[in-house]
């Protein structure tokens, strides 16, 4: 059995969501009464590389634990993480956001190691895990939406296996913290979604609170009197046209005038008659 002697680094402890559906309550509470720690401390020259939390407790409340040193089986930091990923995916309780944090991962070790940008380290991840390039995108952007929260809020996230969306992940950034603690205790007593949990607990600013419509402020009126100016150049350019086609035609050797006279006068006619009728409605709008 082994005592408090090692580190905790905040890299590698927060590389990963925590394997548990536990809180950190439910652990503490769990290991006193067994009085023991079951899995062992994994630990990497001094640094502990699974079992955070266990670890934590086990030193506050003086419980034994036994310690497996993986010190030389890793020479980089970059391999201990690459172990620490395979062994989150080899677990059973796993819940459903394995395959984005692992798509998440993996582009973020490409890009970081192989120097590559976002695009490419997309179509990377894409073709090693069998998915579209858009879907290894997305579950990127949602890995990042939701690493931008507050740890406990995350952590409690994913203890609901709920769907997490990055478009209410990204609202829920901008509230209160005390907005997000009862966005989450709400999808946790009622096993809603997040969706739900979001309308009924943070005030939209357009939409729908709850049952309650939120009527959208009315723009202002728009000024249309530069809209106006411009319609008259438009039909001083129409005459001065008109009036061109018409001097061409009067030439005997212009027949190539007389051709698109024919061919696009009609059409002509009609475009000053929807700018003509434009005007008048903008002009009367503008009065």
């Amino acid at each position: 059995m082994a005592k408090g002697k090692y580190k905790i680094d905040p890299e590698f402890r927060d590389y990963l969501p925590p394997a548990g559906v536990e809180t950190d309550q439910q652990l503490r509470d769990l290991i006193i009464a067994e009085g023991e720690i079951r899995n062992p401390i994994h630990v990497w020259r001094g640094i502990v590389i699974d079992g955070n939390r266990r670890y934590k407790v086990a030193v506050a409340e003086n419980v034994p634990f036994d310690v497996i040193d993986m010190s030389d089986k890793f020479q980089t930091r970059e391999e201990v993480m690459d172990w620490m990923l395979a062994d989150f995916l080899s677990r059973r309780s796993t819940s459903r956001h394995q395959t984005r944090i692992h798509c998440a991962k993996m582009m973020e070790n490409h890009r970081n190691r192989n120097g590559l940008n976002r695009s490419q380290a997309a179509k990377k991840t894409a073709e090693e895990l069998g998915i579209s390039e858009d879907r290894a995108l997305e579950y990127s952007r949602t890995d990042h939406a939701l690493n931008a929260l507050p740890r406990e809020i995350k952590e409690a996230l994913l203890r609901t296996d709920q769907n997490l969306p990055r478009r209410h992940l990204e609202r829920l950034k901008k509230c209160q913290s005390d907005e997000q603690k009862a966005v989450v205790d709400y999808m946790t007593r009622n096993g809603c979604s997040m969706k739900k949990a979001m309308d009924e607990i943070v005030p939209r600013q357009s939409g729908f609170i709850g049952k309650n419509p939120v009527r959208r402020p009315r723009k202002p009126k728009a000024n249309n009197e530069h809209l106006v100016a411009r319609l008259d150049e438009v039909t001083q350019h129409l005459g001065k046209l008109r009036t061109l086609v018409e001097s061409a035609c009067e030439e005997d050797f212009v027949d190539s005038a007389r051709l698109w006279r024919d061919r696009a006068w009609a059409p002509l006619e009609q475009l000053s008659v929807v700018v003509s009728e434009w005007k008048r409605v903008r002009t009367e709008d503008v009065v």
